[in-house]
């Protein structure tokens, strides 16, 4: 529905277009438009109607006025579920060449192209046909990626996206492509096969619901009474029960305007009208998406709604990488707030999303429940990293205030050892106490067994940079005799110089660049499987492994001198 103001409209659901329909600008807003126009890869991923596609409609009209050629594909629109990665691809690049307007037949050249795997086809394609024929700076925005999930063949076209981002270093001509994917998902997701490289470039904008003393919400009163203070009033009332969900907090203030009801106490007759129970929300889409996501997405649900019962019931529980943890904010029923811990989206969801529905959730799956669950909660298996914070300090934010003193203390011994990747080993550190916990090990202080475990990691991470890693004593050596032959370094040089000239050298680099460069050394003489996962020519990897290594030498004889000066 829609309701007419005298300049924009209040749409609910569905993509708004902000030149005709109320948009509420938040700070997602200018963070993506910046991203983009540095050239940075961004994702939006995040749960359904949060104003995600709303987002990459306005972002693209500001790229577009600023003289940036752009293109936005609905993925899960336009190409539906292909179920061959040749048909996929190219009515893939057919839509977006005909967004950018180019002079070409995607199947014709598909047919003709000379590359042999359908990635090389496609990079080929944004190389040859958009990037080298565009004098302007080209942004392709990818919504409903989440689609691509249940697909067979779209691991390679992530790892595509990926090596197109990694190759611009020796080709300066993907420089002038950014992507922007947009969806219900998290990058690890995208790339189902663990043995292939998690899909780990570019930066995730969070979109946050709305906020009242953050965002400008004029518009909302203005829609909801003439007089601007009886709007903002109502308008507080509606984001009290919808915790500033964009979706939830338009639909009731159409809702509101509908129905002529424009006094605060008037909202909460609405609440109870319109959202008693999940039950008389069975037909209703927003609800039934997330019911789906939970049904569909999330691999152990047992664990997910003990996880959300222990939210629900005010326990105070830390945001973590779990996927169970993801699983929940992607459906949308919990939300990290400002401390860092989830908690219950919103009082609407509180009130459908009880004690009861999780049992009954559990009981359709598991016949053995009994109906006594109802009245007992669901007991969640103590994490180990829980078992860790409860050692620290028995109150919650105590702990967490606790653990980030001691990480950050571990950080500083590592550094101390000359570690290359310190605040790595500090996290390994404390995985690996966790689980020792976790495994009923009972630890009597904790301070003094920590830092015992660190000194192991750091002569774990000794020998194997010093001893064992292929990268290291190849790429030393390769310098080493490389400098020696033309002058420039004396190679009577005591080893561990060189190798702490290394360890800070690498530190310059990107973090693409110094993934890049480590595979390489670490990979067999035979480059071509490696050059195939970054979608890029053999020819191509080693001239980027040459520049990459030339700029190492150049740092490294600069460390040196400075050595033999000091």
């Amino acid at each position: 529905m829609i309701a007419q103001t005298k300049q924009l409209r209040l749409q609910v659901g569905g993509t708004v277009n902000p030149r005709t329909s109320i948009y509420i600008v938040r700070p997602s807003d200018d963070e993506l438009f910046g991203l983009l126009q540095r050239g940075e890869y961004a994702n939006v991923l995040c749960s359904r109607q949060m104003g995600k596609s709303s987002l990459l409609v306005r972002t693209k009209a500001r790229l577009q006025d600023q003289g940036y050629a752009t293109a936005a594909l609905d993925v899960a629109g336009y190409l539906g579920t292909m179920g061959d990665a040749n048909e996929w691809y190219q009515g893939l690049l057919d839509g977006i060449a005909q967004q950018l307007h180019l002079d070409v037949d995607v199947i014709e050249w598909w047919k003709a192209s000379r590359a042999i795997t359908p990635n090389q086809r496609l990079i080929q394609f944004f190389r040859d046909e958009i990037a080298a024929k565009s004098s302007v700076p080209v942004v392709i925005f990818l919504d409903e990626i989440d689609s691509t999930i249940a697909l067979p063949f779209t691991d390679d076209f992530f790892v595509a996206i990926r090596a197109m981002y990694n190759n611009r270093a020796s080709e300066p001509l993907f420089e002038r492509i950014t992507f922007c994917l947009v969806g219900v998902a998290t990058p690890d997701e995208l790339i189902k096969n663990l043995r292939t490289t998690p899909y780990n470039i570019g930066r995730t904008v969070e979109l946050q619901d709305f906020d009242f003393d953050r965002d400008d919400l004029r518009p909302l009163f203005r829609v909801l009474a003439d007089d601007p203070a009886k709007g903002k009033a109502i308008a507080e009332t509606v984001l009290r029960w919808t915790g500033g969900h964009p979706y939830l907090t338009v639909r009731l203030c159409d809702q509101l305007v509908a129905t002529s009801r424009i006094l605060p106490e008037e909202v909460d007759g609405l609440i109870n009208r319109e959202f008693g129970s999940l039950d008389e929300l069975h037909s209703d889409v927003h609800f039934q998406q997330v019911l789906r996501f939970l049904d569909e997405r999330v691999e152990d649900r047992r664990t997910a709604l003990a996880l959300y019962q222990r939210i629900r019931s005010g326990e105070q529980v830390r945001d973590e990488t779990t996927s169970t943890h993801i699983a929940l904010r992607l459906s949308g029923i919990v939300k990290r707030n400002r401390h860092g811990y989830l908690v219950v989206r919103n009082p609407i969801y509180a009130r459908v999303f009880t004690n009861g529905w999780i049992v009954k959730t559990l009981a359709l799956a598991d016949s053995s429940i009994s109906e006594n669950w109802i009245a007992r909660p669901l007991v969640a298996k103590t994490s180990p990293f829980d078992k860790l914070l409860e050692s620290l300090n028995s109150d919650r934010d105590l702990a967490g205030v606790e653990y980030e003193h001691l990480r950050h203390a571990l950080i500083m011994f590592f550094q101390h050892h000359n570690c290359l990747f310190p605040e790595d080993l500090a996290d390994k550190t404390l995985d690996r106490v966790a689980r020792k916990m976790g495994e009923g090990n009972a630890i009597s202080d904790l301070n003094r067994y920590c830092f015992g475990v660190a000194k192991f990691i750091a002569l774990e991470d000794s020998h194997k940079r010093l001893e064992q890693d292929v990268f290291t004593k190849d790429i030393v050596n390769d310098l080493s005799l490389r400098a020696t032959a033309s002058g420039n370094l004396d190679h009577s040089l005591h080893q561990e110089q060189r190798l702490d000239c290394l360890r800070h050298c690498l530190k310059t680099l990107s973090i693409a660049d110094r993934e890049f460069l480590i595979r390489y050394y670490d990979y067999p003489r035979d480059h071509k499987e490696l050059a195939t996962q970054f979608g890029i020519s053999p020819n191509s990897m080693r001239v980027r492994a040459y520049r990459l290594r030339s700029a190492i030498l150049a740092c490294m004889n600069g460390c040196m001198d400075r050595k033999e000066k000091g």
